[in-house]
């Protein structure tokens, strides 16, 4: 009996042992499965962040459309395979700008620009500062129709970027129908004056003038705005206008402050205040060793005070400091030093000089009928 009790308490201990090896299995089991899922989950996280490709996509899908119709059962494919990409990454806002790009070029229904517009709108909002995306989100959504969205993207646009807002602006503008385009012009000096020298840019002067003056009223002491409409009033040699603009108490000799800084000194040499003059051009001169269109202005005045050799050291400086992918700049100092060197007597200098700008630009008018002029040539 006491045999028997002994084999039934070691079977006992023998089962026992069995059910904890079962549930160390069972336990070992679903980590397993655990972290499979957790590596399944990751890896398809992860592949959601991963840029798709969509641009070169985009691209051989058009191929198709172009030789087989927009319609064809290929072409739909690719669509639907790069709209499943998508579903997969739904971070991916440029993949997804692209696509509503494809979308609308492709266009045959109403769903089809909806489509579109959704998926600008999308894609513009998951990268509010990227500007790649919502440039083209921005004239996704103008061809569509959808003036109103488009123009808030270049809104958002000019708050951090505006130079690109501008520029987007002037592509848009016939696309916006009835709206006006400074709709799109953010609330900022800045972007108004971004705006304005796009106008300029396009050969709209008067019209850029007029909105710096309009800005102007609005923020009648921003510094910016003060060295635009001094710029348009120098160049018009209205020195009235300029006494306005650049006739500051204080101008900071920093930054954007040193080309009014040289405003005001050329005003003071037309005023007759030299001595303001020789102030404002050795603060000037001292800021400004590196920069080659400050150099030109503080030539400018130098030349203006009948400071020959002076001014003659001034644009010879500004030369040496312009890139050479800067060729409009190289010929405007370049013909200062030929005026200068004719005024002074020095033809064979000023000859050389305007040869300089011939090989930048052989059509140079001025360049031309002075070379001529100096050699006798017809």
């Amino acid at each position: 009996m006491g045999v028997a009790i002994e084999a039934r308490e070691l079977r006992l201990v023998d089962r026992s042992r069995r059910r904890g090896s079962a549930r160390g299995l069972a336990a070992a089991l679903c980590l397993g499965l655990a972290s499979v899922a957790l590596f399944a989950t990751w890896r398809g996280a992860d592949r959601s962040r991963t840029p798709l490709d969509a641009r070169q996509h985009v691209r051989n899908t058009l191929d198709k459309a172009l030789v087989q119709g927009n319609r064809s059962p290929e072409v739909l494919d690719d669509l639907r395979l790069l709209r499943a990409e998508l579903g997969r990454r739904p971070l991916d806002s440029k993949g997804r700008v692209q696509y509503a790009a494809l979308l609308l070029s492709m266009t045959r229904t109403l769903d089809d620009t909806r489509a579109a517009v959704f998926h600008a709108k999308v894609a513009s909002d998951l990268a509010p500062v990227t500007l790649p995306v919502v440039e083209l989100a921005a004239l996704i959504l103008a061809r569509s129709g959808e003036s109103g969205a488009a123009i808030a993207r270049v809104r958002d646009i000019f708050e951090f970027d505006p130079n690109a807002g501008a520029n987007l602006l002037l592509r848009l503008e016939d696309g916006l129908g009835d709206r006006n385009p400074t709709e799109g012009v953010a609330d900022t000096p800045a972007a108004w004056c971004a705006w304005a020298r796009a106008l300029s840019r396009s050969g709209r002067g008067e019209e850029s003038t007029a909105l710096l003056n309009d800005a102007a009223t609005h923020w009648p002491d921003d510094l910016e705005l003060n060295v635009a409409l001094a710029r348009v009033a120098m160049r018009a040699a209205d020195w009235d206008e300029l006494e306005r603009w650049a006739a500051r108490e204080t101008i900071p000799a920093e930054g954007r402050g040193l080309e009014l800084l040289a405003y005001r000194a050329r005003l003071n040499v037309e005023r007759d205040r030299r001595e303001d003059a020789e102030r404002d051009l050795d603060t000037l001169l001292a800021a400004a060793t590196r920069k080659p269109r400050l150099l030109i202005l503080a030539g400018d005045v130098q030349w203006r005070m009948g400071s020959t050799e002076p001014a003659r050291q001034t644009w010879n400086r500004a030369l040496f400091g312009v890139p050479p992918e800067r060729e409009r700049l190289r010929i405007e100092i370049l013909v200062r030093l030929a005026d200068l060197e004719e005024t002074d007597g020095r033809a064979g200098v000023a000859l050389r000089h305007w040869r300089s700008v011939l090989k930048i630009d052989p059509s140079h008018p001025r360049a031309r009928a002075r070379v001529g002029a100096l050699t006798g040539a017809p």
